[in-house]
């Protein structure tokens, strides 16, 4: 990893670690997640209850992944 993309990715949690996002109000934290995953995945979806969807088409061969979080 270069520096400047550890920069990035430390400036990245900080921002995530310093929005609001209690419990029911996940709102701020949501749309950073939104923002940054959108840059790697194919499809940002997003369900009734604010949970971030990102989708990442595989190959056909390739094992399926969950990764899962919380944003509160």
């Amino acid at each position: 990893m270069s520096l400047h993309q550890e920069i990035n990715s430390l400036g990245l949690l900080r921002e995530l670690s310093e929005s609001f996002g209690p419990s029911g109000f996940e709102r701020e934290t949501a749309a950073i997640v939104r923002r940054e995953g959108s840059k790697y995945a194919d499809e940002v979806l997003h369900d009734k209850i604010g949970s971030v969807i990102l989708k990442k088409k595989g190959t056909s061969d390739a094992p399926k992944i969950l990764m899962a979080g919380h944003m509160d």
